[in-house]
């Protein structure tokens, strides 16, 4: 088991303003403290690259590595979380659902979730531009596991060229929306060539095995930052296992 934090996000704005879903929002000033709290104990943001090698064994971690991760591309992540990170001298991962760039969330239909703005490609391009990494959250951000074989495909492969031909790099990883999958869908996943994908699953530690359904440490309104600090542990890890027991 390797330890290596893999932080979930979504949207950095206020939480009482949120006119549904509050619970994945994390307010600006929570937000600043644990990007401060990172950077004062001298952890280092991996690469998609890089986590493959370092969960097969083939390749050493650094002291201190972590992943943060933002789930749709909320242009908050530009506006509030970008400039938190360049002054932090942190990398994020964005997972982007590749064919809602530039419009809303249509996914969030109903009261418990309002739509709401995703980025732009242009704002997208200047995230990559300051080394930032743009992966896949599907062209629609579907409940995977309700679609056909062939849909899931589309959606997975379609995203995967989409954001490459866009982006002009590589997109290997991928987080299921709703953190939904199935053992067909990680078939799937692979087969079209994406090298690790994230779960909603909580937890830090990680095996070879799980590439395709990599814990997350969940951050949300009412995560103080003590909680944050211990849910970097692997105490938060084995509290998860000892619950599903």
């Amino acid at each position: 088991m390797i330890h290596i934090p893999i932080v979930l996000y979504h949207r950095i704005g206020p939480p009482e303003e949120a006119l549904g879903l509050r619970s994945i929002y994390v307010s600006p000033r929570a937000f600043a403290e644990q990007m401060a709290y990172l950077h004062r104990q001298g952890y280092t943001t991996l690469s998609p690259a890089q986590i493959p090698p370092i969960l097969r064994g083939e390749r050493k971690p650094p002291k201190r590595p972590i992943v943060l991760t933002f789930d749709d591309g909320s242009h908050t992540v530009y506006t509030s979380a970008f400039p938190v990170l360049d002054k932090n001298g942190l990398k994020a991962v964005v997972f982007i659902v590749a064919g809602l760039v530039g419009q809303i969330s249509l996914w969030c239909n109903d009261k418990e979730a309002e739509p709401h703005r995703l980025m732009s490609w242009e704002e997208l391009t200047e995230l990559q531009k300051y080394g930032h990494y743009l992966e896949s959250h599907t062209i629609n951000h579907p409940w995977l596991s309700r679609l056909t074989p062939s849909k899931t495909r589309e959606e997975l492969d379609s995203s995967k060229k989409l954001l490459e031909d866009k982006l002009g790099r590589p997109v290997s990883s991928v987080a299921y929306p709703y953190g939904d999958y199935t053992r067909e869908v990680i078939q799937i996943t692979q087969e079209v060539g994406y090298q690790w994908a994230c779960s909603t699953h909580i937890g830090n530690r990680h095996q070879p095995e799980d590439l395709f359904q990599l814990k997350r440490v969940l951050v949300g309104p009412d995560t103080s930052l003590s909680r944050f600090k211990y849910r970097l542990s692997g105490l938060y890890d084995l509290e998860y296992k000892l619950k599903d027991k």
